[in-house]
């Protein structure tokens, strides 16, 4: 659980992430389990609670309604009382109906049109019958009466959700990026490649397995994709993250004239193109809340560490206690205050906060406070230091100080402490496949390092035609480009 209240930044925090709860599936218990009284718990906050604030030193009034709820598409299912997402009516916010097969299959654009949209409503009818039984007005196209079970409503365990005011199940299960893309459309897309596409085709496997190998030496790429394409089963979502950034890039160079992968290069490209754009610092394209999950699964890891120290036999408990004595402690230190068994409240005292002063290391801070390890964004659309720069980097540039209000950012690449420039081209494979050329511009053209200001880090490790391919798909390259050339500075 986290505080929607707090920025984005302190919201990924591992400090500001609360570890609630856990339970082994034993005996037909599962995490919905507990959902009965946990809103009962939602309810009592939502009408306001007396606690004690240690920065106030007094009570306080609190109020914390639901918001959303962050989950993958089968565990959203799941809270919205729905069946798994392979049925014929998968989506928890519209009634778009699958096929089964592929004759009659419909256009496109019934799938990416609109639907009748569920509704809180509906979600309440279907509740108020305990098989499901009862119809649900105005949606089906044909006319003819839907129950909630034709609908695909099934689980009864989270019907308490309903019970909350402040939570709409078609509202506040927001889609989120990982599951849907990395592990949605990716997989499929890379799967088919290589199961389907290069299965009778050993000679093109090994050139594009080369090229992938190829690519670790890129110095445009914080992550490296250093797996086999064979071993796709067993990929995790930030292989699928890497791959999307360099696999349009070398299906458009290293096989552009390829009969065999025609087919689905563009798909690829596609996709490269939106990965660029999604995965970019959220605040760019709205609320944080569609892009957040992918900080929240890094949370496993702090889960995982746990397990390590453990004997496995009651993993739920023990990972529960540990959690609990880690927010019992930063609960103390921020100064917060307990009831002592004499009903008097109490706070640390000199003695604690000498002694955390003295052996405050960072081994203290991972065994007591859970500070192992923090969230990483890998994405490569932060800031950039110059001096993280190694030589054969490309990047574009500004100058650091300039008399000119108006001053152009340059692409270039670092040499020996200098910027080499380079100047921008296109073609029309180029704009069809989602990259631009680049040329050097002259050989005595070149400003120190220092003096200048990193914008954006670009990946230009492939060649086409004998000129340098930027790669657009590289996360965060096609939003900067687009905005610059609607600006005609390039």
């Amino acid at each position: 659980m986290k505080f929607a209240a707090l920025s984005y930044e302190e919201k990924s925090s591992i400090e500001n992430i609360h570890f609630l709860s856990a339970i082994p599936t034993k005996k037909g218990a599962s995490g919905m389990s507990l959902f009965p009284k946990i809103v009962e718990d939602f309810k009592r906050l939502k009408n306001r609670l007396v606690m004690f604030s240690a920065k106030d030193n007094k009570n306080v009034l609190v109020a914390s309604p639901l918001l959303w709820i962050e989950a993958d598409t089968s565990c959203h299912s799941e809270l919205c009382g729905l069946r798994a997402p392979t049925s014929m009516y998968p989506c928890c916010k519209c009634y778009v109906r699958l096929q089964r097969s592929m004759p009659n299959l419909k256009s496109s654009s019934y799938y990416t049109g609109r639907h009748t949209a569920r509704t809180k409503a509906h979600y309440l009818t279907a509740a108020s019958t305990s098989g499901r039984g009862s119809t649900i007005p105005d949606v089906s196209s044909t006319g003819n009466a839907l129950t909630a079970s034709d609908l695909c409503f099934a689980i009864r365990a989270t019907d308490a959700l309903l019970e909350l005011q402040s939570f709409d199940p078609s509202i506040d299960t927001p889609v989120e990026a990982l599951h849907n893309i990395l592990l949605g459309v990716a997989k499929y897309l890379v799967n088919d490649l290589v199961k389907v596409v290069l299965k009778k085709n050993p000679n093109q496997m090994a050139r594009l397995s080369k090229a992938l190998k190829d690519y670790e030496n890129s110095q445009g790429m914080s992550r490296k994709f250093t797996r086999e394409l064979r071993h796709y089963g067993s990929f995790l979502g930030r292989y699928y993250k890497v791959l999307l950034q360099i696999l349009p890039a070398i299906l458009v160079t290293e096989f552009a004239n390829d009969s065999i992968l025609s087919l689905i290069t563009p798909s690829f490209v596609r996709l490269g193109c939106l990965c660029s754009l999604v995965f970019v610092r959220a605040v760019r394209f709205g609320t944080a809340l569609h892009y957040e999950t992918k900080k929240d699964e890094q949370f496993n890891k702090h889960i995982r560490e746990h397990l390590m120290h453990i004997n496995r036999l009651n993993t739920s408990r023990d990972i529960c206690l540990k959690f609990a004595k880690q927010s019992a402690m930063k609960h103390i230190i921020d100064g917060g205050s307990w009831v002592s068994k004499d009903k008097m409240r109490e706070k640390y005292g000199n003695s604690t906060a000498e002694f955390l002063k003295e052996n405050f290391n960072d081994n203290v801070k991972n065994i007591l406070f859970g500070r192992s390890r923090d969230f990483a964004d890998n994405n490569d659309t932060d800031d950039i230091i110059a001096k993280a720069l190694c030589d054969n980097t490309f990047a574009v540039f500004m100058l650091k100080e300039s008399r000119d209000q108006h001053v152009r950012s340059f692409i270039g690449k670092v040499s020996s402490l200098r910027v080499e420039y380079y100047r921008v081209e296109s073609s029309p494979h180029a704009q069809v496949n989602n990259y631009l050329l680049a040329q050097r511009v002259s050989n005595d053209a070149s400003t120190p390092l220092n003096q200048l200001k990193i914008v954006c880090k670009l990946d230009m490790h492939t060649e086409f035609n004998h000129k340098l391919v930027m790669n657009l798909s590289k996360f965060g390259s096609y939003w900067f480009f687009v905005s610059l050339f609607s600006n005609r500075q390039y």
